[in-house]
């Protein structure tokens, strides 16, 4: 890798970083404390609008609008999970604050890989399953040193295991919307959100939440817009720390911020945690950092003995 590029890929990474952990930090202060005024659904609705009106600029630009994208079977799909990962995740994050919000959410990759043997009939190996148990282990162990520290919140620990789940299907149809779509995450970003927008305003007239008297004070206006634009540059520096590194390096990358974002959280807080807390942070991160390199590895097995297969398949047809 020359200097130059050396360079590049460092800022692309140290902006997914800083945009990432900003938008938690700064949701979880919009959100206020537990026992504040909820205003979750406001806030998951406010992002989404705020979302499409960024890409919908983007889609205009390019000429890329078409209305038929809005009905299409695995777009409607995914938007409804969209809408149920913003809002739950903003559940989760409100009762358990950013400090334990990773361990909370640690259950996606065990998900992902029972919605892949289950929806896909993938089949799961030793070494993957390894790594599932480990996880779960680093889980169980963070609740329950949450729980010894006398700040466990079960409520919030069952929206982030019912989040974990709607993130792992998210993924699963992201896929499907994406083939759809031709491949066009910006288009489907502003799909997803326009959706949103528009199935989530019924809900936060429903609810009263436009109505709460903070959400009008400058600082939260503020932090509204600017978590909105930063949920929109997600989808957009996610992709671009992807194509110039790779989906594994994009894994370890999100993980090692995981930790970052953990340890920045209990400093804003100033919360401090036993060393065994500490110790279920880095098996949850360890763990997703090991599946990945797992399924690289079983990926690369599978693309070498591909070729294989094709150079029998043809000797036995010139037999």
């Amino acid at each position: 890798m020359d200097l130059r590029r050396f360079f590049v890929v460092l800022a692309i990474v140290a902006t997914y970083w800083v945009i990432s952990i900003g938008l938690v930090i700064a949701n979880s202060k919009l959100l206020g404390p537990k026992k504040s005024e909820d205003i979750s659904v406001f806030c998951a609705w406010a992002q989404s609008a705020l979302g499409s009106l960024s890409t919908c600029i983007v889609i205009l630009l390019r000429g890329d609008f078409n209305t038929k994208d809005f009905s299409n079977k695995y777009v409607v799909l995914q938007s409804f999970s969209h809408i149920l990962m913003l809002t739950l995740n903003n559940f989760c994050l409100k009762l358990v604050g950013v400090v334990f919000y990773q361990i909370a959410r640690s259950l996606t990759l065990l998900f992902v890989v029972s919605l892949s043997a289950i929806i896909l009939k993938k089949s799961i190996s030793c070494s993957a399953l390894t790594c599932c148990i480990a996880l779960s282990t680093g889980f169980a162990l963070g609740v329950d040193q949450e729980r010894a520290a006398g700040s466990l919140n079960l409520s919030g620990v069952i929206y982030g295991i019912v989040t974990s789940l709607v993130v792992a299907l998210n993924g699963v149809l992201t896929s499907k919307a994406m083939h759809a779509l031709d491949g066009n995450a910006v288009k489907l970003a502003f799909v997803l959100n326009t959706n949103a927008a528009i199935l989530l305003f019924p809900l936060v007239l429903f609810t009263g939440q436009w109505q709460v008297e903070r959400l009008f004070d400058n600082f939260n206006v503020m932090l509204l817009v600017l978590t909105g634009l930063m949920a929109a540059a997600m989808s957009w520096i996610s992709a671009l720390q992807i194509a110039y590194t790779s989906p594994i390096t994009h894994h370890v990358s999100a993980s090692a911020k995981s930790v970052v974002q953990t340890f920045i959280g209990s400093r804003i807080e100033k919360e401090s945690r036993p060393i065994l807390w500490w110790l279920s942070v880095l098996i949850v991160a360890s763990a997703s950092v090991c599946y990945a390199l797992v399924r690289t590895r079983e990926l690369r097995t599978v693309e070498k003995k591909q070729p294989i297969s094709q150079n029998n398949n043809e000797k036995h047809a010139k037999a």
